[in-house]
């Protein structure tokens, strides 16, 4: 059961006004500063291939989201002619890299938040 003073956080029931709020204990101050917040923010991750015709050609793109100025944004890429082979390897590995990122902002995001389990698990 949550002691009921957590729930009433800075409010002091004292018929005196002067002690009606408090501040809060220093070790509760800031949650935000421990606890990754999206802030608002919708994160889109992926990354795939696009064909464009123009003039009665066939030309690969390359599209993934990243983020700019706060905001995620697809871009496309051009990476050369569908019959070219190596616009399709350069596709690929342009793919494989993106996808290599991902896990790696992942792990790190994943390693920041299980440090902070064990951390709340042993100041318990």
């Amino acid at each position: 059961m949550i002691p009921s003073w957590d729930l009433d956080f800075g409010v002091d029931r004292s018929p005196d006004p002067s002690k009606q709020f408090r501040t809060p204990p220093a070790e509760r101050a800031k949650p935000g500063e421990s606890i990754p917040l999206l802030r608002g923010m919708k994160m889109e991750i992926g990354c795939g291939a696009r064909i464009r015709n123009f003039d009665g050609r066939r030309y690969f793109y390359f599209w993934h989201y990243e983020r700019a100025q706060g905001r995620s944004t697809r871009n496309e890429e051009y990476v050369g002619r569908v019959d070219s082979e190596k616009a399709r390897s350069d596709l690929l590995h342009r793919m494989a890299a993106y996808h290599r990122k991902a896990e790696q902002e992942f792990a790190r995001k994943r390693a920041r938040i299980e440090g902070l389990i064990a951390a709340s698990r042993t100041s318990t």
